[in-house]
């Protein structure tokens, strides 16, 4: 009989940490509100005891329905080591294999995994991703120009191999993403200045900061119905000038995200979560929430001046709570 043995993760969308009952065959994350399966499998071998936790990516068979089904598999080591699966449902298609000897296009909902290539091109860019395309990387080795261009909602994850690019390693724009894990780049990393929505209009989509952008955001009316109004993560700077928020979550920032909410309302289940260096500074406003007004952990601090806050704040982890009491 399997037994899952779950460690804290983080949710693979919003990066909020993933705690999972052992008997549960579903999770959906209180902060983001996207939905998961959870599965369970036995790998072959269990690993050193002094491994520590990893979290990798690997794919599971394509369903019969044309769904691409994404495993984030955090590995719980020592004793029989179960792997634990988050597993997330995507429509798209999966290409087949790239050889490396013309360049890489990832487009229109596509999810594609390239595993051990070596390619050295002169076209530039090697790879492009684009369209809402999910380009997964592992033990492959790029040189080119510039290695990589990703925009429109492009994400692409390097794992353990290069980017060894002459002009730029990588080139973001439009909401396009680059991350690397144990992976060696030259070159510059090129970001284009994001485009910042409307200033004074009312939108249902989420505002989304990532690698590095930096936004200045005034009189934006963000109101949905599910996930969060606000993410910030990975080195990013936003600051929100008279903005009212309404959504089950406010805002969800980590990854050594930086927000400054100037005059914001915000009226959510869960107000503000912060991790990972995270750090929220709120002046003047209010912040109404029904379950948790402020959760930080891993040294995220929230501070607030002149600020109206209702709901629980919580801290943990080294997490900071600063300001108005």
């Amino acid at each position: 009989m399997k037994t899952i043995h779950l460690q804290a993760i983080q949710c693979p969308n919003c990066g909020a940490p993933a705690r999972v009952a052992a008997a549960s065959s579903r999770y959906t994350c209180s902060y983001c509100e996207a939905a998961f399966a959870v599965v369970a499998e036995e790998p072959a071998a269990a690993p050193p005891a002094a491994t520590p936790l990893r979290a990798v990516v690997a794919p599971e068979a394509p369903a019969t329905n044309g769904k691409i089904v994404l495993a984030v598999f955090a590995v719980a080591l020592g004793g029989a080591g179960v792997v634990a699966a988050l597993v997330a449902t995507t429509v798209g298609s999966m290409r087949g294999a790239w050889s490396g000897r013309e360049p890489l296009v990832c487009a229109g909902n596509d999810v594609v995994f390239v595993k051990d290539v070596k390619a050295r091109l002169g076209a530039s860019p090697a790879i492009v991703a684009r369209d809402n395309c999910l380009l997964f990387l592992t033990d492959v080795t790029v040189e080119a120009p510039v290695v990589v261009r990703a925009t429109e909602n492009g994400q692409v994850m390097f794992d353990h191999g290069a980017a060894l690019g002459g002009a730029a390693w990588s080139d973001t724009s439009d909401n396009g993403s680059v991350t690397t894990s144990h992976t060696r780049t030259t070159g510059a990393q090129r970001s284009a200045p994001p485009k910042p929505p409307p200033a004074g209009g009312t939108t249902a989509e989420p505002i989304v900061c990532k690698v590095n952008e930096r936004l200045q955001i005034r009189g934006v009316t963000v109101r949905r119905a599910s996930g969060a109004a606000l993410i910030v993560k990975d080195n990013c700077a936003v600051e929100l000038f008279d903005c009212k928020l309404e959504a089950p979550v406010g805002v969800v920032v980590s990854g050594n995200g930086d927000v400054k909410l100037h005059n914001c309302d915000i009226r959510a289940t869960n107000g503000i979560y912060g991790a990972a260096n995270a750090e929220i500074f709120m002046e003047r406003g209010s912040l109404v929430a029904k379950n948790k007004a402020v959760d930080v952990r891993d040294n995220a601090g929230f501070e607030s001046s002149h600020a109206r806050v209702e709901g629980e704040k919580k801290k943990t982890g080294n997490g900071k709570l600063r300001g108005d009491p």
